[in-house]
């Protein structure tokens, strides 16, 4: 049984949460005052910098030992997004879930699972058991990363990797950054920083370190050109 509860809030940002937006643009390495860093570029080569809401530069905070005390939220079937108290729960084991009463509340996907926003852990994807399958996941256009290739991103520890729709770990968190997958390939970084990318730090970009590439299985590939 449950030992402790947390308040979370419930939302949804699905019209934004799909992996198209990866046809019309891609990976570019373009030279500034932070040095050299990676930025999405639309393919007509106008140069777009993502904020940090809808890249995954805004990083979860987590909670320490087995009690969550933060505010969770979610966007419930029939309203917008919305706060409720005590709705996360974590057992003795640690695993979380959220609160029987709330499941039935939550929007889910066709992969049949939910988007639950938990300030002590951040965008969280829960299954219709109402089981937390995977916490720390990155921020989207203000919402949970999506899957692509049916991975998505996640933070343990201050450290990025990728995770299947059943919360299994394929690409473990050891990479400071990571792109999402696209036709199969994610580049990652090690040793890159997060920078402003003008002043008053609307944009940032990651700047520095080793850029690599992996595959869907986790195996660190060549890249393409």
């Amino acid at each position: 049984m449950p030992d402790a509860e947390t308040a979370c809030h419930i939302t949804a940002f699905d019209i934004y949460h799909n992996c198209s937006y990866n046809n019309a643009l891609h990976l570019t390495t373009r030279k500034g005052a932070a040095g050299e860093f990676f930025v999405m570029a639309p393919m007509n080569s106008r140069y777009l910098l993502l904020s940090a809401l809808s890249i995954f530069l805004s990083f979860p905070l987590f909670g320490k030992g087995g009690s969550d005390t933060g505010v969770c939220a979610f966007s419930p079937k029939d309203a917008s997004f919305e706060h409720f108290p005590n709705c996360v729960r974590q057992d003795t084991k640690g695993n979380l879930s959220i609160s029987s009463k709330y499941v039935k509340k939550l929007r889910f996907k066709e992969n049949g699972l939910a988007e639950v926003y938990s300030s002590k852990r951040g965008w969280m994807y829960v299954n219709r058991k109402g089981g937390v399958v995977i916490s720390g996941v990155a921020v989207m256009d203000n919402g949970a990363d999506f899957f692509c290739d049916g991975l998505v991103r996640f933070s343990k520890d201050g450290k990025w990797g990728f995770a299947d729709e059943s919360g299994l770990v394929v690409v473990p968190p050891i990479y400071d950054g990571a792109m999402p997958f696209e036709k199969g390939i994610a580049r990652v970084c090690k040793g890159c920083e997060s920078k402003c990318a003008e002043p008053g730090c609307e944009h940032h970009v990651l700047a520095g370190g080793e850029w690599l590439c992996v595959n869907t299985k986790g195996k660190v590939i060549t890249c393409p050109p």
